[in-house]
């Protein structure tokens, strides 16, 4: 049986980082190599850990 709550919820499948965008999560003191990027905007990278799935915003400003 499928709930409400389960259909709201959409995962969405990270992409590898651009050598931009490793720069900035280098920069936050992360390993590019251990994060997706799960969204884009202007000012925030939404990032998700490849092996525990926690997710992570990094201001881009």
């Amino acid at each position: 049986m499928i709930t409400e709550n389960h259909l709201d919820k959409k995962k969405s499948r990270g992409v590898r980082p651009t050598r931009r965008q490793k720069q900035l999560i280098s920069q936050h003191r992360l390993t590019p190599a251990n994060w997706l990027v799960l969204s884009v905007t202007p000012a925030k990278l939404q990032l998700q850990h490849k092996k525990n799935g926690t997710t992570r915003v990094i201001n881009c400003l």
